[in-house]
């Protein structure tokens, strides 16, 4: 075998050294070939009446038991030849001719370079989105070069510590251009929940929570808000707000609830909630 070398599953790799076992496996053949002519020559006598039942029950015994042996050296035999156990590319051969070779010896490591299997997590909150069979984007961390692999196993837990899970999904690699230990880029759209998105300058803290001040009916009305997510001086929200509902935004720590609001007829300038998506 030779590094690079592309095989067939059940193709010899190495011949350990079997000179014991040849010898083994050429006394076993001999017995069996003893034990069939006993076999043969009981079995006459006993068609003449002249050999016992007990001598030809012995001879079956004694012919079973060659076989057996001559079986047990043909697999002690086999045992000294590494095959690959799949086809694949071997990858550096770490043996030469004379080596002394054990059970933990790493002879060559072979790869089925068709098709590869990719690992990557997700956090909790996209539970669900993905299901074997589902597609994933992917690229290598060092091209651009965008491809599709299918999920094909999901992770049954949550890790609790990182309030993550697992996905399996397998790729074609058909050049291959891929190598397993790579690094990959797993790009997913995953849909969020839709929250209200307001001016950053609209929250207000209390002792206790977050809040706005909400106009209804002319008046400012404190509505309990949870901060979802901050971006570029916007804030996402989740809390007893809807489409086109108004928030005090200027003047907002002037206001108190409860006091009247005097709002504009042209309200095009004026800050209303509007729901977005959030990952």
């Amino acid at each position: 075998m030779t590094s690079g070398q592309t095989v067939v599953q059940g193709q010899q790799l190495l011949k350990l050294e079997s000179a014991s076992e040849e010898l083994k496996l050429a006394a076993a053949r001999e017995n069996v070939e003893v034990a069939e002519r006993v076999f043969e020559r009981i079995g006459e006598l006993k068609s003449r009446g002249v050999a016992p039942d007990a001598q030809y029950d012995d001879a079956i015994l004694q012919l079973s038991e060659a076989r057996f042996a001559l079986k047990e050296a043909e697999l002690a035999l086999e045992r000294r030849y590494v095959v690959a156990p799949f086809s694949g590319t071997l990858g550096l051969v770490n043996l030469s001719a004379g080596a002394h070779v054990t059970t933990d010896t790493d002879i060559v490591q072979l790869e089925d370079l068709s098709s590869l299997l990719l690992d990557f997590s997700l956090p909790e909150h996209t539970d669900g989105s993905l299901q074997p069979g589902s597609s994933v984007s992917m690229s290598q961390m060092t091209s651009h070069a965008s491809h599709t692999a299918k999920v094909v196993a999901i992770s049954s837990g949550i890790d609790p510590q990182a309030r993550t899970y697992w996905l399996r999904a397998a790729i074609e690699n058909p050049k291959p251009w891929m190598k397993p230990g790579m690094s990959f880029m797993v790009t997913l759209t995953v849909k969020g929940e839709v929250y209200p998105v307001i001016p950053e300058v609209a929250i207000l803290w209390g002792s206790r929570e977050a809040y706005v001040l909400k106009v209804v009916q002319g008046k400012a009305r404190r509505t309990a808000v949870t901060v979802i997510r901050r971006r570029n001086g916007n804030v996402w929200v989740d809390g007893d707000l809807a489409d086109g509902d108004i928030v005090v935004s200027d003047g907002v720590h002037k206001v108190r609830d409860g006091h009247p609001v005097s709002v504009p007829q042209n309200q095009s300038d004026q800050p209303a909630p509007t729901s977005e998506a959030t990952q």
